[in-house]
């Protein structure tokens, strides 16, 4: 009788230290991401996603980025400037707690000093529109982008007919459309010829534009715009809008301002392949 005292103490025991080291396990933390850099106008995005294990709360902190709300799983970071900055994050799950931090390269926000010249005139034409066809609409958006909830596409075209310091005027012409991105909506441009090539290496270099030379015309005959436009590999465009007798009520200009204060987004490329 009192070996099977014994047997049963010693099963018991056992069984309580292999609870507690399987809750051990599972209340230690492990804090974990990998960032992704995209380009908007004028600024960098950082795309972080979270790959932390055991944890059920988030702070995340940096030097000069904005972010939006740092206690979410998954964030963007949004710099102006560029640099070399750290990012922190703190996961925990209200017992344990890990620390882990990376230094993330800016390097691709334009320098005004790239711009010498400023746009003191201009004409020009845009238009939104949503589209219909989903297979076409679905085939333009790359892998980092979902599908948004409206097929939206913006185009414009634009003549750029009298710049300061004796820069050379120039035309361009874009067909952007909507995508969405972490739950916003962004414009993600996927067509964009220019006439001057300085133009095109600062789009593409500063803000990862699809910048290509290309003919473009734009004109008017009095009420009616005029726009048409080839790229260096065939790519073509026309566009013309009737302005006579032209109005629209309130929803819609409401409607127009929504869109034209989206931002774009665009992804770095880290090579240029030609």
């Amino acid at each position: 009788m009192y070996r099977f005292y014994l047997t049963l103490i010693l099963l018991v025991n056992f069984l309580f230290l292999s609870c507690n080291k399987n809750d051990d396990s599972l209340s230690y933390v492990i804090a974990d991401f990998e960032s992704e850099i995209l380009l908007g106008e004028n600024q960098a995005i950082v795309s972080i996603t979270n790959l932390s294990q055991n944890a059920t709360s988030y702070q995340w902190t940096t030097t000069t980025g904005i972010i939006e709300n740092n206690t979410d799983e998954n964030i963007s970071i949004y710099f102006t400037e560029n640099g070399i900055y750290p990012v922190t994050l703190i996961a925990s799950n209200g017992t344990n707690s890990d620390t882990k931090t990376i230094e993330i390269t800016i390097d691709s926000i334009p320098e005004n000093v790239h711009i010498p010249y400023h746009y003191l005139e201009n004409d020009g034409i845009f238009m939104y529109y949503e589209t219909l066809n989903t297979t076409v609409y679905q085939s333009l958006i790359p892998d980092e982008f979902n599908m948004p909830n409206r097929m939206i596409v913006f185009a414009f075209f634009n003549d750029f007919y009298e710049l300061d310091y004796g820069a050379t005027p120039y035309k361009e012409n874009a067909i952007s459309i909507l995508v969405e991105y972490q739950g916003e909506e962004f414009f993600h441009c996927i067509y964009m010829p220019v006439t001057n090539e300085y133009s095109m290496w600062a789009g593409i270099l500063g803000l990862g534009l699809p910048k290509t030379l290309g003919d473009i015309n734009f004109y008017r005959n009095n009420l009616i715009y005029y726009g048409d436009a080839v790229n260096q590999f065939g790519g073509t465009m026309n566009m013309s809008i009737n302005t006579d007798n032209y109005t629209i009520d309130n929803s819609t200009k409401q409607e127009l301002i929504n869109l034209q204060l989206l931002k774009s987004l665009q992804i770095k490329m880290e090579t240029l392949l030609f």
